[in-house]
C-alpha cells in the first residue's frame, strides 16, 4: 500500500495547473482514507477526515502550510504541529516539498478523538521519537463507502479557501466532524447529485423536511 499511495504522490507533483493539483490530491485523500491506517505507539488510529496542504513552489504555493522541514522528505511519518492548537499530520512528500494530511478526525477502538484529542493523546516527551517511525499502514479490509470532499476549515490564509482540499469517509458513523456552516447536509448535497430520500436517510439519519417537499 505504501507504494501504491507513492504513486498517488506522485500523481499531485508531475501536474502543472492548480485545478489539476486539487484533483489529484483528492484522488490521494480518497485512497488514504479508503486503504490506509496509522499504527502510533501500538495504537491502530483510522483516520476518518484529513484536510490536504500542499506547497512545492509556484507549482502549488499554499500559504496555509506550516513549512516545517518535517512536511518534507517523509513519507509515512507523523508531523505534530509545533504551532497553533495542536495537531498531528501523517506526511507523504517523497522528494523537496511540503505534503501532509492533518488528521482531523479519527477514530482508535470505539473513540472518536478530533485533531487536538489526536494529538494530546501522545505526551510531548514521546512525540520526537514517534515522528521518527513508519506509521503508515494498509488496512487489512479497505473500506468500500463513499468519500465526501470538503473545503479546509480554520484557514489563517486565503490561499485556496474555496478548493475543496479536506476529505470525510464514514460521514454516517459520527457527528463530530468539523463539517462548516452548512453542517453536513450541505456536505451530502454538495457531492450527491440527484440526492434521493434514501441517501438522506443513510448519511443524515433523517430526511430534511424542505426535502422530503422536493421528494413528494
Amino acid at each position: 500500500m505504501t507504494k501504491d499511495m507513492k504513486y498517488y504522490v506522485l500523481d499531485v507533483t508531475q501536474e502543472i495547473l492548480a485545478e489539476r493539483v486539487v484533483i489529484s490530491l483528492q484522488r490521494m485523500m480518497n485512497a488514504f482514507l479508503s486503504e490506509c491506517q496509522l499504527k502510533i505507539n501500538g495504537e491502530i488510529v483510522e483516520p476518518l477526515q484529513v484536510e490536504a496542504y500542499y506547497r512545492n513552489g509556484c507549482q502549488f504555493d499554499d500559504e496555509n502550510v506550516h513549512g516545517c522541514p518535517a512536511q518534507k522528505n517523509n513519507f509515512g511519518k507523523l508531523y505534530f504541529h509545533k504551532v497553533g492548537r495542536g495537531g498531528v499530520d501523517i506526511c507523504l512528500s517523497n522528494g523537496d516539498y511540503h505534503l501532509s494530511l492533518l488528521l482531523k478526525t479519527s477514530r482508535i477502538g470505539d473513540e472518536i478523538l478530533t485533531q487536538t484529542k489526536l494529538a494530546k493523546r501522545f505526551p510531548v516527551e514521546i512525540r520526537a521519537k514517534l515522528e521518527n517511525k513508519m506509521v503508515l499502514e494498509e488496512r487489512p479490509n479497505p473500506k468500500a463507502g463513499p468519500v465526501f470532499f470538503t473545503k479546509r476549515k480554520g484557514l489563517v490564509r486565503d490561499t485556496f479557501k474555496d478548493e475543496k482540499l479536506g476529505a470525510i469517509i464514514d460521514i454516517e458513523s459520527t457527528n463530530l466532524f468539523a463539517f462548516g456552516s452548512g453542517g453536513k447536509l450541505g456536505v451530502v448535497r454538495e457531492n450527491i447529485v440527484k440526492c434521493t430520500p434514501e441517501d438522506m436517510k443513510k448519511y443524515l439519519g433523517y430526511v430534511p423536511k424542505d426535502d422530503m417537499d422536493d421528494f413528494e
